[in-house]
């Protein structure tokens, strides 16, 4: 009876240590899949925040936070109260190109080109004060600030002159805006001579309508 408690109670100490290596073997596995699982999580943490790929050259530029663009607009006055404007917008310290400056210019010039007119140029105030700039001037032009050309479409003027053929008073040459009509003058006179009318052409073939 002793001999069976004993090897039961032997048999059952050998089954707890068994049962106790067995227990803290399987912690000491679950220990290193949870440490194994929290580093690999933390790796893949850290790869995902801080392993980007570096951006290429031309995103660079592109999304470059100290580089500033400014609104360039072209403002032509077509007649007395009526404008169009076109506006580019180009970087910091960067110059307008010829293809820009010459498609805008033929594109505003065809639209409103009118016979008796022509473009007058660019100029930096609404008034057409100071010195124009012309479109080979404006391609030398470096963009700093957010800036308006003004231009408009000038009336072609005419000089009229008078030929007296030995006739008086002399009559001071006029200049006439395309389209208007020229003052008819005070009628010269000649000794000897009767005056009949005013020519366009040397040969007196065609008489002049002042009307």
């Amino acid at each position: 009876m002793k001999f069976l408690f004993q090897s039961l109670f032997n048999n059952l100490g050998s089954q707890k240590q068994n049962f106790l290596k067995f227990f803290s073997f399987s912690k000491f596995l679950k220990f290193k899949k949870f440490t194994f699982f929290s580093l690999f999580l933390l790796f893949f943490t850290f790869f995902l925040f801080h392993c980007k790929p570096p951006a290429s050259k031309s995103a660079g530029k592109k999304d470059n936070p100290s580089k500033k663009s400014f609104t360039i607009s072209f403002n032509l006055q077509i007649e007395a109260g009526k404008s169009e404007t076109k506006k580019f917008t180009l970087d910091e310290g960067t110059k307008f190109s010829k293809t820009e400056l010459d498609s805008l210019q033929k594109n505003l010039l065809t639209k409103y080109a009118k016979e008796g007119y022509f473009f007058d140029g660019w100029y930096e105030d609404d008034k057409f004060s100071g010195d124009k700039i012309t479109t080979e001037g404006l391609k030398e032009v470096t963009v700093t600030a957010k800036k308006t050309f003004y231009g408009r479409l000038k009336i072609d003027k005419h000089s009229v002159t008078f030929q007296m053929n030995g006739g008086t008073p002399a009559v001071a040459p006029q200049t006439i805006n395309h389209g208007a009509k020229i003052s008819k003058p005070t009628n010269p006179t000649k000794t000897g001579s009767v005056f009949i009318a005013w020519f366009k052409e040397n040969t007196f073939q065609t008489r002049f309508d002042f009307a």
